[in-house]
């Protein structure tokens, strides 16, 4: 096979989009167990004599999971818009990249840039959520109702970005894949990762108008108040 035929980068794309979420959903945050930059930053803050959830500076409280959000979108856009996101080349760019700004804000943040930054460890941690397995207070594992995870997330900045990213890249996945969105690039003389581009951003755009209306309907019913919310 030559590279651009090659299969590595859809078992990439298989392995990071179903195959990771759906142990985490069974078994609980895998990614984080075998996170290979996760390892890379303990040896590297070992070699400097610090400790790994110690960076040089603090990680600020309002970047919350922004980070995981944004990188997040940049693996869907990755999988789902370039036409050439299947060859090696680009994979491999990708890579490098998520690497390197995943290791560097390790080290300048600690491990809990780690914990809110990698996307990877973000997905796979929320849905890890949903896992029948859990921890008890005493550390004990138990079986649970998978719904009963949501209850102990805390209210952190971002975490709605990184459910809206997920929805939306879901619901382009299959706008994208419909003749009539097909049809609609090939007649189009604007580049089709422009219009890729923008079709991801607008799915994701209207969830999150419908997710913040309904956060504000539901708001407004929950404290008996019936004013239009301010812009």
């Amino acid at each position: 096979d030559t590279a651009a035929d090659s299969p590595v980068p859809g078992v990439l794309y298989v392995l990071m989009w179903v195959w990771v979420p759906l142990a985490s959903l069974l078994f609980g945050p895998v990614w984080r167990a075998v996170n290979p930059l996760r390892t890379v930053h303990l040896i590297l803050a070992r070699m400097g004599g610090r400790d790994p959830r110690q960076g040089l500076l603090d990680y600020p409280a309002g970047w919350g999971y922004w980070p995981g959000a944004v990188l997040l979108a940049a693996f869907v856009w990755l999988e789902l818009v370039p036409a050439d996101r299947g060859s090696l080349p680009v994979v491999g760019l990708a890579l490098l990249a998520y690497a390197v700004i995943v290791i560097m804000g390790a080290l300048l943040f600690g491990s809990r840039w780690l914990d809110h930054a990698d996307p990877f460890e973000v997905y796979s941690g929320l849905v890890a959520r949903f896992a029948p397995v859990g921890r008890r207070r005493d550390g004990k594992l138990v079986l649970r109702n998978p719904f009963d995870g949501l209850d102990s997330i805390p209210p952190t900045p971002g975490l709605a970005a990184v459910v809206l990213v997920l929805l939306g890249s879901t619901a382009f996945d299959s706008v994208s894949g419909s003749p009539d969105w097909l049809r609609f690039v090939q007649q189009s003389a604007a580049p089709s990762a422009l219009l890729g581009t923008l079709g991801l951003a607008l799915v994701v755009g209207v969830i999150a108008v419908a997710y913040v209306t309904a956060a504000r309907a539901g708001g407004r019913i929950g404290d008996g108040r019936s004013r239009l919310p301010a812009l």
